[in-house]
Formats: C-alpha cells, sequence, structure tokens
C-alpha cells in the first residue's frame, strides 16, 4: 500500500493576525512563509475575482462550522466522543465501519449553538483507501490542525477567530494518479454585530455589519491578505447582496478593492465595483449567497464550505453537521 501525504509543520506566522485585525495595508513579514507555499492569488480580471468571492470575513465564519465535531462520523465508536461538562473531545486511533482509519484529536469548549467557545485540531486526520486500476491499494489522507474560537458578547456583538490548515491527498479515481497534497489555509480574525431584530421571522437578522482581517486561500488557487470594512448586510435595502463597505485583497503585489454599493444597485446575480492595483475596473459578478443569521443551520453552509477547500474532502465523512 501507497501513503501519499507530508507533515504540516502548522502555521508558524499565527501571532502574527489572531490576535486582533490589525491595521490596513500590505501582508505581514510574518506571512511570508504561506505565500511562498502556495503562491499568491491572482486577481486580475473579473473572472479571476469571482473565483475568490467567498475569501471575507462572512466566509471565514462560515469555515468555523468544521468544529461541529461532534458530527463528524456516522459510526458511534469511531471516532471516540466523550463529553465533560462543556467539553466535547473526539480522539482517533481506531477504524469506522466504513473503514476510514482516524488518528488525532479535536477538542471544543462550549457549544457552537450558544457562539461562545473555543476549539482545536490536533493532527486530527482520516485514512481512506482506494482501489486502482493496476491493482495497487492507494491512500488518500486528510489531515486538519490549529485552533477557532467564538465569543458572543450577548449584545448582537460576536468576535470570531479561525488559524486552520487543511491538507489533503488528490487522486484520480481509477488511475490513482498523485497530483499532490492540496492545502487550504484559513488564519482569520473577525467580528459580526446583528441590529435591527428579525421582522421577517426568517431566523436571519434584518441587518449584519462584517470587519476582519487574515490570510485565506488554498494551493490551488493560492492565497491573498483579506481584509474586509463595514460591509454591511440589510434586507430591507437589498436581500441578495451587501449594501455598503468594502473587501481588499492584497497578493503577489497587487491589490484588488471591492466596493460593495447593493444600497444603488441591488442585483441578484451580485455585483461589486472593483478596482485593480487603483485603476477602475467596473462592475464584476459574484456569487450571489442567501443572506443567513450568522449560526444558522449549518447544513445549508455545506456548498459554501466546499469552496473552502480542505472542506470538500472532510464532506465524506461530515455529513451531518450541526447548527452552528
Amino acid at each position: 500500500m501507497r501513503t501519499m501525504f507530508y507533515g504540516t509543520g502548522f502555521i508558524a506566522f499565527a501571532a502574527a493576525l489572531a490576535a486582533g485585525c490589525g491595521d490596513a495595508g500590505a501582508p505581514d513579514p510574518a506571512s511570508k512563509d504561506v505565500f511562498e507555499e502556495l503562491g499568491p492569488a491572482s486577481f486580475a480580471d473579473a473572472e479571476e475575482l469571482g473565483r475568490h468571492h467567498d475569501l471575507n470575513a462572512r466566509g471565514a465564519w462560515r469555515s468555523l462550522s468544521e468544529f461541529g465535531i461532534e458530527e463528524w462520523s456516522e459510526d458511534p465508536a469511531c471516532p471516540r466522543v466523550t463529553l465533560d461538562g462543556d467539553t466535547v473531545t473526539v480522539e482517533g486511533g481506531c477504524t469506522d465501519a466504513e473503514g476510514k482509519v482516524w488518528s488525532g484529536r479535536a477538542t471544543r469548549t462550549g457549544t457552537v449553538e450558544s457562539r461562545t467557545w473555543t476549539g482545536a485540531f490536533d493532527g486530527v486526520t482520516v485514512e481512506d483507501t482506494h482501489a486502482c486500476d493496476d491493482g495497487s491499494v492507494v491512500s488518500e489522507v486528510w489531515r486538519m490542525d490549529g485552533t477557532g474560537s467564538s465569543a458572543d458578547r450577548g449584545d448582537g456583538h460576536v468576535a470570531f477567530a479561525v488559524d486552520v490548515r487543511i491538507e489533503r491527498t488528490v487522486l484520480e479515481p481509477g488511475t490513482c494518479a498523485d497530483p499532490g497534497v492540496y492545502t487550504t489555509v484559513q488564519l482569520f480574525s473577525g467580528t459580526f454585530d446583528e441590529t435591527g431584530g428579525d421582522r421577517t421571522a426568517d431566523r436571519a437578522p434584518d441587518r449584519v455589519v462584517w470587519n476582519g482581517r487574515g490570510i485565506l486561500g488554498d494551493s490551488d488557487d493560492g492565497v491573498a491578505l483579506v481584509e474586509t470594512t463595514d460591509v454591511v448586510f440589510e434586507k430591507a435595502v437589498c436581500d441578495s447582496e451587501a449594501i455598503s463597505g468594502r473587501t481588499v485583497l492584497t497578493a503577489g503585489g497587487h491589490r484588488a478593492e471591492m466596493r460593495h454599493d447593493g444600497a444603488t444597485d441591488c442585483d441578484a446575480t451580485q455585483t461589486v465595483k472593483w478596482t485593480y492595483d487603483g485603476r477602475d475596473m467596473g462592475e464584476a459578478e459574484v456569487s450571489a449567497c442567501a443572506i443567513r443569521r450568522p449560526g444558522a443551520d449549518a447544513r445549508a453552509l455545506l456548498p459554501v464550505l466546499a469552496l473552502l477547500a480542505g472542506l470538500v474532502a472532510l464532506r465524506s465523512v461530515m455529513r451531518r453537521a450541526p447548527r452552528s
């Protein structure tokens, strides 16, 4: 059996950003390693910009659904789940009913539903075997390391942070050709503020303001320094896109700034006005996402999480997502 996987050497630059949102500007010097490893994101035209549409504070918050650790497997015996007060621990060292080999450890103190919790992944690894056309058996491996947290102040203000690295092997069906290891980096801290109640009774606040800063991306499309500044969603004004605020992506010496304009140009296709290195690029279409209450049913967020590439692999073992 061949196993194709390398260790993580987990994100050494975490302290530079995880402690807070930081100041706007160029990427911190401590982030140099991950830009060199995964390469800078490219967003020179509208099509490339659209591929990075979920690199923002709201996308980073959604990625925290991966900390619903007690629902990772349908096998009650593997991985082992234990509860001690409000702390849940998931441990591997076993093989589940589908033949997947689990190792590593994940913990979370506090419930995802409460939006006040801390969690950690310590070498969480899932290995699955595949038969190849040539008769060999190959292991496909997923691994997660890192931390996440959320703190609900109780007045509509929630602060969150994610510092997670996900790696997986990529195998071609049948031939088992190995293009290498696919890596996702989520290193972001941010906030959102909910106001205006829920007059439409759809479990979503009438107004949400997002802020945050960090590094997001993957080994396919590269990584970028991401800044979300006062991005406002307000259903009464526009129910399909942000009505104001800006999102800035910086990578490879280039800067794309998206201005959200739903207050004056509300489009179902979710469009933004944007500039590239200060040059007016007109309007770009990005993916439209339903405006949901932060913390709504995570099942509806799984397609969004799939855009954070490491979770594409983990969805096979996260068939049931908790509320988050």
